[in-house]
Parts: structure tokens; sequence; C-alpha cells
């Protein structure tokens, strides 16, 4: 009976701790705060009816720690908005700052086949001035062989203060030619364009950043049309959006149509809806096919879903982050910055979009796919590799190869791009370099991770693949996109 008893006991006392607990729950803090407050007025020596108790108490904890002050006004700008935010100037800088700038050079850097790092795009700096222009192969820099260099490495060599001079030595062709070039504070392009084929151009913007952007696309854009491309793959993966005025500056150049609504505004402080309509400055295309993913957001989204509510495009990828909110910039008395969302966005056949997204038209995601090691010559046996013993170069070469290490086609042939790689190898992994040899424990070293890469996953960008199946289509039909005669939404009654 007594341990009956004992359970009852505790089980009572389990209830009432829950008890306790859900009333704790329903506590209306606001009541709680007015009768404290309402007490002291009616009960304190020195209360009075004009003082704003909370607020005094308040600004009394902000001056104790500032940092209150802004962890209050943040739960105030997100109670109803999850894109409003106060800042500090500091904390604004590092969020929305525009500035793409370094020191160096101005150029981008891959491997080629030969070996040689390949200038692949040249932006507006010292290097264009210079001369040195895409598609050279730099061989020397400050005199050093950079054969078999990977672009991260040589460009820790071009980078340097400002002011100072880097000589660079390229083979264009058949020539051999020397630069002497000084570094400067440059502007790196937020836009990479190239041919996939002869009519398929391929652009990827990164930010719709201003009026840099603007230029380096439409550079690109019209460049495409004088070289005869007349389908274009838009790559927005990874694009948080940016500036309106760039967003609308590019659609005005980009659609080949005159007064086409695409994009329509609402705010209600004051109340005011804007619609924006095509300037039809763009020049006549087969198709846009457009790649996104979920964060692809904002500005990016409305060029995506613009473009696709009316025709113009088609959409490869996954779906896209869903902010169809703008937002104001409005800088404080002392600095600080008030981020606060002003605007709602609709497209011109999807209408609102905002915490939902753009769907693709073929919905495809990045594969991720077991390494499939390639057939590699059989190693002899404790057999060192160097230019007297070469029965292991291209065993070696195509191992180094496998791992990222050489980029030139393995042979038999030992040569500064094979020692260059080897080095590579050892000083990624902790091993001592050599000079004129790679020894048989190190190649059984370099054949193990070479083996183990078969246990390791790639990532294969089927969304790409998609896109240039599907530009390939376009560019063979002949058949210019047509704007879609599609029911647009209401755009003079704003929501």
């Amino acid at each position: 009976m007594k341990r009956g008893f004992k359970i009852t006991a505790l089980l009572l006392a389990l209830c009432m701790m829950l008890s306790c607990f859900a009333f704790a729950e329903e506590v209306d803090y606001g009541e709680k705060l007015d009768e404290a407050v309402k007490i002291y007025r009616e009960n304190g020596l020195y209360a009075d009816e004009e003082t704003d108790y909370v607020r005094e108490a308040l600004i009394e904890m902000f001056e104790e720690d500032p940092e209150l002050f802004y962890e209050l006004v943040n739960r105030i700008y997100s109670r109803e908005d999850r894109y409003s935010y106060y800042m500090t100037p500091e904390e604004y800088e590092t969020s929305f700052s525009l500035e793409n700038t370094m020191v160096g050079i101005g150029i981008v850097i891959s491997t080629s086949d030969d070996g040689y790092p390949l200038v692949q795009q040249v932006s507006k700096g010292p290097a264009m001035t210079e001369g040195i222009l895409a598609g050279d192969k730099i061989c020397e820099v400050d005199g050093n062989s950079v054969a078999g260099y990977l672009p991260a490495e040589l460009g820790t060599l071009i980078r340097g203060e400002e002011g100072t001079t880097v000589n660079i030595k390229v083979i264009r062709g058949e020539e051999k030619l020397d630069f002497t070039i000084k570094r400067a504070k440059i502007t790196v392009s937020e836009v990479t364009s190239y041919n996939v084929t002869d009519e398929i151009g391929y652009i990827k913007l990164d930010h719709f950043s201003g009026i840099d952007a603007f230029i380096d696309f439409m550079v690109a854009y019209d460049g495409f049309e004088e070289s005869g491309v007349n389908t274009i793959i838009l790559d927005l993966r990874d694009n948080p959006g940016g500036q309106l005025d760039c967003l609308i500056n590019l659609m005005d150049n980009i659609i080949p149509e005159k007064e086409v609504p695409y994009l329509m505004t609402w705010q209600s402080k004051p109340l005011r809806v804007n619609t924006f309509y095509s300037e039809g400055f763009g020049w006549e295309f087969n198709k846009f096919v457009i790649l996104v993913n979920s964060n692809t957001a904002s500005a990016s989204e409305i060029m995506t879903g613009a473009l696709q509510d009316l025709g113009y495009a088609v959409v490869v990828g996954e779906q896209t982050h869903g902010k169809g909110m703008g937002q104001r910039h409005i800088v404080t008395k002392d600095g600080d910055e008030a981020v606060v969302t002003g605007l709602e966005l609709k497209l011109p056949v999807s209408g609102r979009y905002d915490g939902v997204g753009i769907t693709p038209d073929y919905e495809v995601k990045m594969k991720v796919t077991p390494y499939k090691l390639p057939y590699l010559t059989p190693l002899k046996s404790k057999y060192d590799a160097s230019k007297i013993k070469t029965e292991n170069v291209k065993a070696l070469e195509e191992r180094l190869s496998c791992l990222g290490y050489f980029y030139a086609t393995p042979d038999d042939e030992w040569d500064e791009k094979t020692l260059r790689a080897v080095n590579l190898f050892c000083k990624e992994n902790g091993l001592p370099m050599s000079n004129s040899m790679c020894k048989w424990d190190v190649i059984v070293k370099i054949d193990e991770a070479a083996k183990n890469l078969e246990h390791k996953y790639v990532v294969e960008d089927a969304p790409m693949e998609k896109a240039i199946e599907l530009a390939k289509e376009y560019a063979a039909s002949g058949k210019k996109a047509e704007r879609v005669d599609g029911d647009l939404i209401d755009f003079s009654s704003g929501r």
C-alpha cells in the first residue's frame, strides 16, 4: 500500500509541475508589463504620469550594452518581414558592399592541354592596356618557368602590392612575347562569357552589381550577335540579385520588342504601382536557356521569370529562392543602415512569386556519381622515373593527371612539366621534393592516391548538359523567339 501511495503522490507532483509549465507558457507579458508600470505610477513616491518608464529603462540598458539596441530593433524589423534589417555601418559594408576589387593585372587563368597556364579572359586593367590577349599561354613569370602550374599557384606569383611590376612571357601562336605590367587595383568582372559553339553563347552573371555588370554583360551579349550566335545559355545559378536599376537596363536591352510589360512593383507608403515596359533594344535571338538553382534570388528571379513568362526563355535547374520583395536602404543620422522592405514585385503572367520561386521548365539537379578511374599503364616494379630512367614516366604522368597535377598529354618523356607535377604532389602530401627525379617510394604513394579515387565521388553538371542539349535544338531550328500571348496580370490594379 505504501508503494502505491508513493507512486500516486509522484504522479500528482508531476501533474502539478506540468500545470505550472503550461501556465508559464500562457503568460501575457504585454499585460504583465503594463501592470508592473501601472503599480509603480500609482504607488511610487517619485513616480509621475509624464515619464515613459519603459523607454527610459531601455535607453539605460542600451547605454550599458549597445548590442542590445541592435538586437531589439532587429526583433522589431523581423516580426513581419524576413528581409528587413538594422545594421551598423560595418555590418552593412560586409553584407551589401558592391565592391569587387583586387590588386593584380586583370586576367582569368585556366589550364591548357600542353600544361601552360592559359589566359581565358582579360578584364579592363593593366594586362589589357599592355596587350595581353585571351588565348595567350603564360610560359614565364619574373624569369621562372610556370609550365604545369595550377591557376591558383600562378595567381599568387602574379598578384602583389599595388604599383609594383611583374614580368610575364607568353606564347602567342609561334611567337614568344615579353610584357612588364604594373599591378593595380582592378574591378573583377561579374560576367563570364564564351562560345559553346558557333551558334551558342554562354553568359554567367554573378550579381546585378551596377553599371560595370551591365556594361560587361552587354559587351558579351552584343558580341554574340556580331559573331553569329543565335541562342544563349544564361547562367544565373547562385546569383543573389542586386540593383533594380541594373536589372531594368538589362531587360530593356534584351527584350527585342517594345512596350512589353515585364515587371510590376507595388508599394503602400505612399500607395504607388509602377509598371516597367521594355524599350525593345534587344536583337532577335532563337532562345534564352536560363540555368537556375535554389540560390537564384531577387533580380535574377525577375529576369528568369519575366523572360519565361513572355516566351523568350526556357528555364533549366531547380526551384529558385522566392524573394519577390524589394528593399529600401536608408541611412540614419549617425550612419547606421536601415534596410526595409518597401516593394512587392510581380511577374507579367505568373504574378506574385515571393516565397514560391520560379519553377523550371526542366527540373534537373546536379549529379553525384562515383569517379571512374581510366585505364592506367602498369608500373614497372621498383623503377624510379627521371630523364635517364623513363620506363615509368608515362604511367606516372597518367596517375598525376587523374589527381589533377598534370595537364599535358602523358608520354614517355621526362620534362619540366613532369617534375613540376611530381613536386606539387610531394608538397601537398608532406613528401621531400626533388630537382631531377621521382623515386620509387614516391611513385607508390602517387599510385595509391590514384587508386583511392575509385572510392570518391564527382559532381556532374547535369543542368548544364541539359541546357546545351536544348540550346543545340533551338540553334538548329532557325526559329526566332516569339512573345507568348498569355494572360498578363492586371498591372493597373496593384494587389
